[in-house]
């Protein structure tokens, strides 16, 4: 089925190309009986351009939430030599800017006259957002110049102002940091301060990769909030681990450091979570069946989909197994590489879809995993873990949203192998039915990105995606990057 255009223009990428047919070649998806394909009514948009530092060159990461009726935009933006803060914009349903000015929420701001610092000395990256009590919830990673990374969140109201109010710039330095428990009400709540076990008296530059809070996901419960993120320790084994915490309205930590993943694991820096409010489902990465001599061919190429069901009632007063429904599952151990997990909760089950190498190039795969019954063990729905796309060029970086069992997800499309720099196509799906059949892919930013950066966001019939297109007359490290905007009309 040709891709619909949702009754608007054209699909503007930001560059000086046309493309007039936004269907995906051999996409590997039957036409019959499928939903009409996604569409970009008003074309893509300019919503940012951030600069960046020739010395250091970051490049904006992104976050992306919806309330149903407007868009809230998280990125990451260079200060100065080594700072990036993490600043949002609110958007309109099409995508205008209903904020002049751009809210800084990790560093030195101003809002109605109450100017605060809250920003360590360092990237504040990757973040990731989501609607929140009317208003809003950023979770992002921070790194201090002389100690490992936290994991830091700020709540913010409908209009984008912080609300939980105060200055928090005592975390600068290493021997304020070490220890350091969370002071709320407090507009960055430190999830989990990092503890260093580096020496900066003998090496102040070598004091940053020890002991990080890594890659924070998030997702929002009745009563505050369940996070995971990577782990990454200098005196433990395995030196990382997936993690798990809570944290309530207030920003007060209510659970910390629960250890998801076990001493087998050898997992990727990214955890993805979902929740269908009655328990949580924590998804991974994970290389440890490189070493299974019982099934050899199992992740010999690289690692493999894992994942394990939390607890929502009484994890604050749980230990150890006593906090999980299950033990790890395996949801993809084939060979050669899955990598890059998310999921979400679809009405009935868990979707999961990654970037799996089994077939030759990268493609998505999708797998609706099974709540288990009480004593039993959860299953994954061996007739839906299927290849979405099964083409000979690289889908990378799938992204996914739900409501209800409505789906949408997108992913990055370019040559097999993957070439850099090239630019890729940003191309998007959805599915009425808790991912059991999808709508043809369809491109919606032709030639958008330089490298894979984007965040999708989806509430009822609402849906829309960024991405960071760097301009093509300059040299990709050295900046300025848009960030560009289309509202998907997928129905």
């Amino acid at each position: 089925m040709p891709a619909c255009d949702g009754g608007g223009g054209g699909v503007d990428a930001g560059l000086d190309s046309d493309v007039p047919d936004t269907s995906v070649p051999d996409a590997g998806v039957p036409d019959a009986g499928l939903p009409p394909s996604c569409g970009v009514p008003g074309g893509s948009k300019l919503v940012v351009e951030t600069r960046c530092e020739p010395r250091m060159c970051y490049r904006p990461t992104l976050a992306l939430a919806t309330d149903g009726g407007r868009f809230l935009l998280a990125y990451s933006s260079n200060i100065e030599w080594w700072n990036t803060d993490v600043k949002v914009v609110l958007l309109t349903a099409d995508g205008d800017r209903s904020t002049e000015d751009a809210q800084n929420v990790s560093g030195c701001s101003c809002y109605a006259g109450d100017c605060r610092c809250t920003g360590v000395e360092g990237p504040s990256e990757p973040v990731t957002a989501v609607a929140w009590n009317s208003g809003w919830l950023l979770v992002w990673e921070d790194q201090a110049t002389t100690a490992g990374s936290r994991i830091a969140a700020s709540s913010l109201d409908a209009s984008g102002a912080p609300l939980w109010p105060g200055i928090t710039n005592h975390l600068l330095w290493q021997d304020l940091w070490a220890g350091v428990e969370v002071v709320a009400p407090t507009d960055r709540v430190d999830i989990r301060p990092a503890l260093n076990t580096c020496n900066e008296t003998i090496d102040p530059y070598n004091c940053i990769e020890h002991n990080n809070a890594r890659t924070p996901a998030v997702v929002t419960r009745e009563d505050g909030a369940t996070l995971a993120w990577t782990a990454v320790r200098d005196n433990q084994q395995p030196a990382r681990t997936i993690e798990v915490g809570t944290f309530d309205e207030q920003g007060q930590r209510t659970m910390l450091d629960l250890e998801v993943s076990s001493a087998a694991a050898l997992v990727d820096l990214q955890p993805a979570i979902a929740s269908s409010g009655s328990e949580v489902l924590i998804v991974w990465a994970d290389s440890r069946l490189e070493q299974d001599t019982e099934h050899p061919r199992w992740g010999v190429m690289g690692p493999d989909i894992w994942g394990r069901f939390v607890r929502t009632d009484g994890l604050e007063s749980c230990a150890g197994d006593e906090c999980f429904l299950t033990d790890e599952l395996p949801i993809s151990p084939a060979p050669y590489a899955s990598v890059h997990p998310v999921v979400a909760w679809a009405g009935d089950a868990y979707v999961v879809v990654w970037e799996d190498m089994r077939e030759g190039s990268p493609d998505i795969f999708v797998a609706r995993v099974r709540v288990p019954a009480p004593g039993e063990e959860p299953t994954v729905e061996a007739a839906d873990v299927v290849n979405l796309t099964a083409t000979p060029r690289a889908e990378r970086q799938p992204m996914l949203v739900a409501d209800g069992d409505r789906l949408v997800m997108a992913w990055h499309l370019g040559n097999a192998p993957w070439d850099e720099p090239a630019f890729l196509d940003i191309v998007a799906t959805w599915s009425p039915d808790g991912g059991r059949t999808w709508a043809a892919p369809a491109v919606v930013a032709a030639q958008a990105e330089t490298r894979p950066e984007a965040a999708l966001a989806a509430s009822g019939s609402l849906a829309g995606i960024a991405w960071v297109q760097a301009a093509t007359e300059i040299p990709e490290d050295s900046g300025p990057f848009e960030v560009r905007f289309a509202r998907l009309e997928c129905e």
